[in-house]
């Protein structure tokens, strides 16, 4: 390893998006072994005192799939999942975001049921275990725009708090109330953190709510337009060699 990285010498934790920055975000695609036995090994090397910052995760993927992921790569840290939603912590019960009040829940529960009755049968993909929020992906990607205007629709007619966005096959559903950002602040309050403490990796706009909160702010060579013109630095390798890239973790896999 080396040390010239897009973070500071003050910065203490890098928060990682997961989908298109360890791995790939198409459906069907796997994460590299070699490579997530890497990042392990670079935590593994922070916390026993290395001269660089710890990495946790931040992601819209649901809370299991995030604290699976996290101790797979050592994270001691909390871990951030469902886009802000939840704050997984190795040592104690995950906690969610207490923004999201019951009336809220009633909403997102009464959303949930018509999505299932009026949108699935139509080869809509639901992506499991998300509790306070909704991801779907269509059988074809032309119907993305579709889904995301009749989604919004249902949203504004029954004042139902949603943000409605989508990537190149999922159309998201979040709360707009919370996002990464909250998270970010959440983690940073129970780590007792300042904001030039931390440091951040994304790629897409989703991210940018991660940056509004950190001071240093990466990402890698895959990442949207927007994103890129807002980063402190883009690497030219992209997903998790463009990481290891940022990190400065040399030796990457091919």
């Amino acid at each position: 390893m080396q040390h010239e990285a897009f973070y500071s010498s003050s910065t203490k934790l890098i928060i990682c998006d997961i989908d298109g920055c360890l791995g790939p975000e198409a459906q069907g695609t796997v994460h590299s072994a070699e490579g997530l036995a890497r990042l392990r090994r670079y935590n593994e090397a922070a916390h026993a005192g290395a001269p660089w910052p710890a990495l946790t995760l931040c992601s819209g993927r649901p809370l299991p799939y995030v604290e699976a992921l996290a101790r797979v790569l050592d994270v001691r840290h909390p871990a951030i999942a469902e886009n802000g939603v939840w704050l997984w912590t190795p040592s104690a019960p995950p906690a969610c975001d207490p923004a999201i009040e019951p009336a809220i829940r009633e909403g997102l529960a009464a959303f949930s049921r018509w999505v299932r009755t009026a949108i699935e049968p139509r080869g809509v993909q639901r992506q499991p275990g998300k509790e306070c929020s909704l991801s779907l992906r269509p059988t074809d990607p032309a119907t993305l725009d579709t889904l995301v205007t009749e989604l919004a629709t249902y949203c504004a007619e029954h004042d139902l708090p949603l943000r409605i966005s989508r990537t190149v096959e999922w159309v998201n559903c979040d709360l707009l109330v919370i996002d990464k950002g909250t998270g970010v602040c959440r983690l940073r309050e129970h780590c007792g953190l300042a904001r030039e403490q931390l440091a951040a990796i994304g790629d897409t706009p989703h991210d940018l709510a991660m940056r509004r909160e950190v001071a240093r702010f990466g990402a890698p060579g895959n990442a949207h337009p927007d994103v890129k013109a807002l980063a402190d630095r883009v690497s030219t390798h992209t997903e998790l060699r463009g990481v290891f890239d940022l990190l400065a973790i040399t030796g990457v896999p091919s």
